[in-house]
This record gives C-alpha cells, sequence and structure tokens, in this order.
C-alpha cells in the first residue's frame, strides 16, 4: 500500500471517529438531561409507587408517614439531597440508572435491562464519558485531562484503536493494531502537518512533514536511526 492509499484509509477513518464523536455528544446531552431531571424524581417516586419514603432514603427530607405535619414544614424550594448510592428502577423494577461514587469521585450510570452499565459518566481526575459494550469493556471514551480533551474507540476488547487529541500545537490523531502498539500518527508541528508510520515494535520507519518552505520525508531503520532524508 502506498503512501497516497494510506493517507486516503487514515481519512476515511478520520470521518468515521468524527461521526462517533458527533454520536457520543449527543449522549452526552441525554445524560445531562437525565441528571437534570433527579431533582424531581423523589415526590414522584412517593406519589406512584406503593413504597415507604424510609425505603428510598427521603424519610429525612419528607418526614415520616406517620407525621403529616413534618411534610407541610419542607420549603417547593428547600434542595432535593439524595444520599448515594442511588438506583432508578423501570415500572417493571429493571434498574436503568445509579448513581454513586468511589475515592476517585462521582460516577453516573446508564444501565442496560440486564443490569449491566452500558454509559457512564464519571468525575474522577477531571472527567469522562465511556460507552461500554455488552461484555463490560469500554470500547469509546471522551476524556479530559490537563492539556485538553481525547476522544478514544477501541475494539470489543477494549484495545485502543484510534484516539484523537490535541497537544499545544494543534490536534493529533494515532492508530493502533491489535496488540496496543502505535502504527501511524498524524499530527502538527510547529512547522505544519506531519505523518509517521512506525513499525510493529512501535518504532518510527517513514515520517512525512512539511517546513515553512517545503515538504519533507524521512525514513528510519529498524532501529530508530534516520537512514534517508528529503530534503
Amino acid at each position: 500500500m502506498d503512501i497516497s492509499q494510506r493517507t486516503a484509509l487514515l481519512e476515511n477513518r478520520l470521518a468515521k471517529a468524527e461521526a462517533k464523536l458527533r454520536l457520543l455528544q449527543a449522549l452526552a446531552l441525554v445524560l445531562l438531561v437525565c441528571v437534570a431531571a433527579l431533582a424531581d424524581l423523589p415526590s414522584t417516586i412517593t406519589k406512584n409507587l406503593p413504597v415507604q419514603p424510609a425505603d428510598v432514603g427521603f424519610s429525612k427530607l419528607l418526614g415520616s408517614p406517620a407525621n403529616p405535619t413534618a411534610r407541610q414544614t419542607v420549603s417547593p424550594r428547600t434542595a432535593t439531597v439524595l444520599k448515594a448510592p442511588v438506583r432508578i428502577v423501570s415500572q417493571t423494577g429493571s434498574p436503568i440508572l445509579e448513581v454513586n461514587s468511589t475515592a476517585s469521585g462521582a460516577y453516573i450510570q446508564l444501565l442496560s435491562p440486564d443490569g449491566k452499565p452500558s454509559i457512564a459518566i464519571s468525575s474522577g481526575g477531571t472527567g469522562a464519558i465511556s460507552i461500554l459494550n455488552p461484555s463490560g469493556a469500554k470500547v469509546a471514551s471522551i476524556s479530559v485531562n490537563d492539556r485538553s480533551g481525547t476522544l478514544s474507540l477501541a475494539d470489543r476488547d477494549g484495545k485502543t484503536a484510534l484516539e484523537l487529541g490535541a497537544t499545544p500545537l494543534g490536534g493529533e490523531v494515532d492508530i493502533y493494531d491489535k496488540t496496543g502498539v502505535r502504527n501511524v500518527g498524524i499530527g502538527c508541528t510547529d512547522q505544519g502537518g506531519g505523518l509517521v508510520i512506525y513499525s510493529k515494535s512501535g518504532k518510527p520507519l517513514v515520517g512525512l512533514g512539511s517546513t515553512n518552505r517545503t515538504g519533507g520525508l524521512t525514513i528510519w531503520d529498524s532501529e530508530g536511526k534516520p537512514v534517508h532524508s528529503v530534503p
């Protein structure tokens, strides 16, 4: 496969990755709407389900059923406070959403019909949104670090296949093989754009780049030493 074919293949993969990014953004918006709706859930649950407030952790907020005066003292403007973990179930009793926390931070999970996490939002570190397949492997995620945001796509076993990210110089794309070794890297440099193709061991073999005046080509041997360059 020559350089033009490789470039066309990379552009195709990048287009697919951008489409998945738009899907993740839409899912994130849906999750934010779900979180905003949590504030109205206590009253809805206590009105429509035959569950005592003590069973769902609302007794301190709403007052005991035997003490209606306590309920009347709650102001409509009072913030709803729930103590994690909180699990929301469907009308048939199947779990659909869970809010909890760990030592690294809080998280929200949308659950599949069999109770397994399918989408998760976490605040650990600086925040992340993850999509899991039925086997529990993380196959897509959007995460944030102290530099930028990163979109990561993985295979069915959870091994990273593609990452879209950013550096102080601009955007970058890294493509990995099935063993998790980076095979292709595309990014911005201080003089333009660059493309690097790596060996199975992760060492650079071919590099294409631009300068302020012209383009350049570099070829490395199996040990990572440059053996040819133009200009």
